[in-house]
């Protein structure tokens, strides 16, 4: 009854959308429109979705989480996450945070059978934020492992990224097997494989995915790639280091090279970090590229002082490394710089850098 009476509202505001003149009012009735949206949908873990149900699901544990398998359920993809859910508006909690989860209010749920894709197995690892080199890495290849391990066989619905391509290549997963999504596509899957608790990340299964990987990449020229070596992190990205060319001048003269990782392929980058002695670099998803750094190697990570979240530090502890957190307070004539935002770019402090060179 509450799902039919907002959804009658709701055609009734969109009918005032199209006639009423006044931009204003229109997205104000936009605004109120999406809202009632939202509450048509009921938003559940998988265990409050079996207690609904009344049914009992297939379980197991994965490394540190735990897969439920649910029949029948429905995948709907959009720009940046997908929607886990059974087609009568309940949507797991699981296939995001609850808070994301929850902008669905703009991205209404529609099911066109004929548009609809059939996958007998699968998982999803197109979920909020695996857009991002660093995430997927952390919130996925675990899994994948893990999963490999516990002897599944299905289909990875994944985003399009090139680079998750190659990472799934890398690891062992067959083009086959692998599912690019896009926006607006709607997907069935007969066995959905639902992983708990997603964010957490399997540490001892990230060192598996490293000697995977490593395993499937040609080292025999390693020696050709520098010991030392600074990654550049420019535009369009943000956080980026404001005087970077003073920076590469100052690095070059302590035997420093330079790359741009988009400018590589996902196996070249790593092999330039697993070949490296000494890796300075902006923080930010490059950064990913440490887990696959030798034992005795240091990483050196530069900050602004407004966004610090060393997170690579479990990576450096498992891989035996050392590490050097640079975090720059001042501008270049020496006064402090105002807190701004997570997402502003700063300046390094060359007297700061210089000294922890020195004391490599």
């Amino acid at each position: 009854m509450k799902k039919f009476y907002y959804l009658f509202w709701t055609a009734f505001i969109k009918i005032l959308i199209i006639i009423i003149p006044i931009k204003s009012v229109r997205a104000m009735l936009r605004v109120i429109k999406n809202n009632l949206i939202a509450y048509t949908y009921n938003f559940m873990s998988v265990d409050d979705y079996t207690r609904k149900k009344n049914i009992k699901l297939e379980q197991f544990p994965l490394g540190n989480n735990k897969v439920s398998l649910l029949n029948n359920f429905y995948v709907n993809v959009f720009e940046d996450l997908s929607y886990l859910h059974d087609g009568d508006n309940n949507i797991l909690e699981e296939c995001a945070s609850s808070k994301k989860t929850k902008i669905l209010a703009k991205k209404s749920i529609h099911i066109k059978p004929d548009k609809v894709k059939m996958l007998d197995k699968a998982v999803v690892f197109a979920l909020e934020t695996e857009h991002n080199y660093w995430h997927f890495t952390f919130h996925c290849l675990d899994k994948v492992i893990n999963l490999e391990e516990s002897g599944f066989d299905g289909k990875y619905i994944v985003f399009g990224d090139s680079y998750i391509k190659e990472l799934m290549k890398l690891i062992g997963i067959s083009d086959e097997r692998v599912i690019p999504v896009y926006r607006n596509e709607v997907y069935k899957v007969l066995k959905l494989y639902v992983i708990d608790d997603y964010f957490k990340t399997d540490y001892s299964a990230l060192q598996k995915v490293k000697e995977k990987i490593l395993s499937n990449i040609d080292l025999l020229d390693i020696e050709k790639y520098p010991k030392r070596l600074f990654v550049r992190r420019i535009e369009p990205y943000k956080r980026t280091v404001k005087n970077e060319a003073e920076v590469i001048e100052l690095l070059s003269q302590y035997g420093f090279d330079v790359i741009f990782p988009d400018s590589y392929s996902v196996e070249e980058q790593i092999k330039y970090f697993y070949a490296a002695d000494i890796i300075i670099a902006p923080h930010g998803a490059n950064s990913t590229n440490a887990l696959y750094m030798r034992e005795n190697t240091r990483f050196v990570e530069c900050f602004g002082n407004y966004y610090i979240t060393p997170c690579m530090l479990d990576i450096i502890r498992d891989n035996k490394m050392s590490y050097n957190m640079l975090v720059s307070y001042t501008n270049i004539e020496g006064k402090i710089t105002d807190i701004i935002g997570r997402d502003e770019d700063y300046l390094v402090n060359l007297k700061l850098l210089e000294d922890t060179i020195y004391n490599l």
